[in-house]
């Protein structure tokens, strides 16, 4: 007796899953890869459901580095989402601003701009707002800027997405420390060293506060004082602040 496709392709996509959330992200893909194989038999090519699994696969080969693999299969989804719905449909944003992500990784830095813009630009269009939403295509705007040396624009897209966390999660919630750290980094290319100062400060008080002094993302706040105490010739400050990041990590390696 035949096996059945639906069947198969459920049992695939569930231990995807699964191992994906114990972050084995390398097993989980030949699982996804499945699933999307026999996705358009099961649906067909232009289903809805068949745009979501690619879009799934598409994070999955994100997840492990493999994106010239996650780049068509985000174009897919998006392709399908679009004939199925319409070109400014809610959900294209998801898919087009993590392609946006993906092209930054591939280097091809003004089309990662364009899809990440069309993102944002079909967020900000819905009838009904949903605030949460702008942050990662905002926080991407941000980090894409900043690696293209456009940092008042990063700055700009950093703080509108620490606005948005503030207002929905409160100012102590380790999301808030992240996107503080994410704001400082274009303030120290800016040389605004007092306010990225103040950011870091602030970032790493959230972070001790909520996931204690030693946890691995204090790295990020350590090595950023460091680079601002660089800049402005505190050299002592600078080598401190680098030790303790160090520190960290080895803290972080005896517990593996």
């Amino acid at each position: 007796q035949d096996a059945d496709p639906r069947k198969e392709l459920d049992a695939a996509f569930q231990k995807g899953l699964s191992l994906r959330k114990e972050g084995k992200n390398r097993e989980a893909v030949p699982f996804f890869e499945k699933a999307a194989a026999l996705a358009p038999k099961v649906f067909g090519s232009d289903h809805v459901n068949t745009a979501g699994i690619l879009n799934t696969v598409g994070t999955a080969y994100f997840a492990v580095g493999r994106y010239r693999e996650a780049e068509p299969a985000f174009r897919r989804c998006i392709e399908i989402r679009a004939t199925k719905t319409s070109r400014n449909h809610e959900s294209l944003a998801s898919p087009l601003s993590i392609l946006g992500v993906t092209l930054k990784a591939l280097g091809r830095l003004t089309e990662a701009e364009t899809q990440l813009k069309r993102s944002l630009e079909i967020l900000e269009a819905q009838p009904v707002k949903n605030p949460a939403a702008l942050t990662a295509p905002l926080s991407n705007l941000g980090n894409l800027y900043q690696a293209m040396g456009r940092h008042e624009e990063s700055a700009s897209h950093f703080k509108r997405s620490l606005d948005i966390y503030e207002s929905i999660l409160g100012k102590d919630h380790p999301q808030v420390a992240t996107a503080l750290h994410d704001l400082a980094s274009p303030y120290l290319s800016l040389r605004k060293f007092k306010e990225a100062e103040e950011l870091t400060r602030r970032s790493m008080q959230i972070k001790t506060a909520k996931l204690g002094p030693d946890h691995l993302d204090m790295t990020y706040n350590f090595n950023l004082l460091g680079m601002i105490y660089q800049d402005t010739a505190r050299y002592p400050e600078a080598e401190a602040m680098h030790r303790r990041a160090l520190e960290i990590i080895q803290i972080g390696r005896a517990h593996v």
